[in-house]
């Protein structure tokens, strides 16, 4: 499957990892972790994450996300933050599709949309280290849907994706 999750936070690599513990999840993420933090760029590298520059170099980040999605082995998933971003207030982002189609085209794989809230006041390494006791930290599966042919159905399912999201982001913050 393919992992689609919006991003608050350092914390959703990690709260990710753990939620498919049974699946051996690869990132799309910006290549600065590469060095950033010490225990997750160590994962990042060792484990061969796709790690693409944010800006610049539009060619070199779509090799990476080929290597990536053309070595992918069983029970291997990739995970993208659509936004592109970690939202700094939890309010969702645009979502992009580039890194998702071009997954799609090497890894046919369904598309999993996953929400995520909890992470939106903890961006740096010592906001987690600082992390209240007993704060709540939520995940859950948005939406499934089925492999697709083309990229107008790829498209609609990321647009759907994000509106599946929206809406739990939504309900979770009208429940306190």
């Amino acid at each position: 499957m393919i992992i689609l999750a919006n991003h608050q936070s350092v914390m959703d690599i990690v709260v990710i990892m753990a939620a498919f513990r049974h699946h051996s999840v690869k990132f799309v993420a910006k290549g600065e972790l590469r060095h950033w933090c010490p225990t997750v760029s160590r994962v990042l590298r060792v484990q061969r994450h796709a790690l693409i520059p944010r800006r610049g170099d539009y060619s070199l980040a779509m090799k990476e996300i080929d290597r990536m999605a053309s070595s992918l082995g069983p029970r291997e998933c990739p995970v993208i933050f659509p936004e592109g971003t970690r939202s700094r207030d939890g309010e969702l982002l645009p979502f992009q599709s580039g890194a998702v189609r071009r997954i799609h085209t090497r890894a046919p794989l369904p598309l999993v949309a996953l929400a995520l809230d909890g992470g939106g006041r903890f961006s740096r390494v010592q906001d987690v280290l600082a992390m209240p006791r007993g704060h709540r930290y939520r995940i859950t599966v948005a939406q499934v849907f089925p492999p697709v042919q083309g990229k107008r159905e790829i498209l609609h399912q990321v647009e759907e994706s994000r509106q599946a999201i929206g809406e739990i982001l939504r309900d979770w913050r009208n429940q306190g």
